[in-house]
Formats: structure tokens, sequence, C-alpha cells
């Protein structure tokens, strides 16, 4: 591709996904993947979408709420912080009132996760007119131990406002 050199890369698929991806020593030149799979488009046809609807009793339910406050948790700020890998040098304890948790019921078998999870999430702000929102994905098995999958950060007036669904109180 580059200069018009025949290197084979046109037979090739066009996406690998590289899963179980290990870091020795923390040196991401050493980077290696436990397995590849090869893709011919992305996204993935045979991906099935499955949504999740946050409820008012900390669940992830696959079945859709009733009504709007069915959902309703208060979030309280200010927060901590929670970064991936080693933390021991920020030490920050979350402030339990500004951090909400919500669990799935367990998996009856292996979900292979492949793509980008997507967050619709509706809130008020009550003092302010501002809000980071911070959200993390993460598998947590039996035994209780954690495995981050994919967090993400949003500041709320860094959004667009939709004037057809905004109103003030």
């Amino acid at each position: 591709w580059v200069k018009g050199v025949k290197n084979g890369v046109e037979d090739t698929s066009p996406v690998t996904v590289f899963w179980d991806v290990r870091v020795p020593d923390g040196d991401a030149k050493k980077a290696v993947a436990g397995w590849t799979t090869k893709h011919e488009t992305w996204p993935e046809p045979t991906i099935e979408r499955r949504p999740f609807y946050l409820t008012a009793d900390s669940v992830l339910s696959p079945g859709e709420p009733v009504g709007p406050a069915e959902g309703v948790r208060a979030y309280l700020y200010p927060t901590g912080t929670e970064l991936v890998g080693s933390t021991q040098q920020f030490a920050v304890q979350p402030y339990s009132g500004g951090v909400l948790n919500y669990r799935t019921a367990s998996a009856g078998s292996d979900i292979v996760l492949l793509g980008n999870p997507e967050v619709t999430l509706y809130l008020s702000i009550d003092h302010g007119d501002d809000a980071d929102l911070g959200l993390t994905l993460k598998d947590v098995d039996a035994e209780g131990n954690v495995l981050f999958v994919q967090g993400g950060l949003l500041r709320a007036s860094l959004r667009a406002v939709d004037e057809a669904r905004t109103y003030a109180d």
C-alpha cells in the first residue's frame, strides 16, 4: 500500500482484534496478545447488542424500567479518583456518597465482549450547572476478583444540548 509496493497486506483481513493483551514489566513495546481474531468488516456483523437498564436497586437489568422514576438514584459530589492499574501513589478512596455501582446477575456462561459499550444516561444536576461523570465497566468473578474492562470520562457541559428534550425546572 505504501508507494505501490506489493507486500501482501491486501490479502489480509482489514481488522485484527488482539485479545487478552499482556504488558510484561509495564513495557508497552513488549506487549503480546493471548490470541487474535480477524474480521472482514467492523463492527463485526455477528455482534449482538444487548441493552441493560439502571434500576433504583443498583441492578443492571435487561428489562426496561416501567416508569422514568424506577431507575432514579442520588449521586453526591465530590468523589474520589479511580485509576486503572496501580493507584498506590494516589491512594484516593472514592467518597462513598459520590459513587453509584450497578451489577448484573451472574452470567450462566462466558460472554465475549467485542467493540465498545455505549451508555445513554439521563441526569439532572441540582446544584451548579456542571458534572463530571466517570463510568467503569468491570468483570467481577465468583471470588470477588475484579477485572477492569473499559472506562470513560465525560464533563456534562461538553455535551450538545438537545433543545427538544431539555427543560428548566
